[in-house]
């Protein structure tokens, strides 16, 4: 296959050696499938991206509320009553 701009579709490979263009209407599946892909890479990169944010904003405000209860000053001083 030549590997120049062309507008030859037929017998086209596409991301695998057995995907092969056959027609119009193949080819136009294939471009429709290969954005999909693309799209759905993106999202899952965003959704993975947002997860993490959230595990870290989790994660963060865990140990912050652990350095405050060691914390002397953000305990309560103890009342003591005598007698």
């Amino acid at each position: 296959m030549d590997m120049t701009w062309n507008t030859a579709t037929s017998g086209m490979c596409i991301v695998f050696k057995t995907w092969h263009v056959q027609s119009a209407g193949s080819f136009v599946f294939s471009l429709a499938i290969v954005f999909a892909i693309g799209v759905g890479y993106e999202y899952l990169k965003r959704h993975i991206s947002q997860l993490d944010a959230a595990l870290a904003r989790r994660s963060d405000d865990a140990l912050t509320r652990r350095r405050y209860d060691v914390l002397p000053t953000s305990r309560e001083a103890p009342v003591y009553v005598c007698c």
